[in-house]
């Protein structure tokens, strides 16, 4: 649906977010290590700086002690997106998901009832972070789509 923008929004605050918790904490390492903070590296749980090695629950639990900020929060707003009500012309959404359905529907030509006997759908996800929830979003769209369409009279 073109409101399901929870993973590019929050997604993107919260990367902000912890980019900087880490720079806090690669400032308080060089601090405690004589280096720069950009020498700093966080992998494997550790924190290592050019001198030395330090586990990632030693280093928070001192920047704790020391009043390091460990917090933070962040903000994101979807760049070039813009659209203007009046001439129904701009760029409502940043990118656009492409999908297409196949519907095999049996109709009694009698009485107009209609069942559907089969359905293939064609998405183009990209690079799913959860397939789960995208296959819900992709089946969840189709069955409303297909609702609008066998309700109308």
């Amino acid at each position: 649906t073109a409101a399901s923008s929870g993973t590019d929004l929050n997604g993107r605050a919260a990367q902000f977010a912890a980019r900087h918790v880490r720079d806090n904490l690669a400032a308080f390492v060089a601090g405690l290590d004589h280096c720069g903070a950009g020498a700093v590296q966080f992998e494997n749980g550790r924190i290592t700086s050019p001198k030395r090695s330090h586990a990632w629950r030693d280093v928070v639990q001192a920047a704790y002690a020391n009043r390091i900020q460990l917090w933070s929060d962040g903000f994101y707003r979807t760049p070039k997106i813009h659209y203007d009500k009046t001439t129904l012309t701009g760029r409502p959404f940043y990118y656009f998901a492409y999908g297409a359905a196949c519907t095999e529907v049996a109709i009694d030509t009698l009485t107009g009832e209609s069942r559907v006997l089969a359905v293939d759908i064609l998405h183009d996800a990209g690079r799913s972070i959860n397939p789960a929830i995208d296959i819900g979003q992709i089946e969840g769209g189709f069955v409303q789509g297909m609702g609008w369409l066998t309700t109308e009279q």
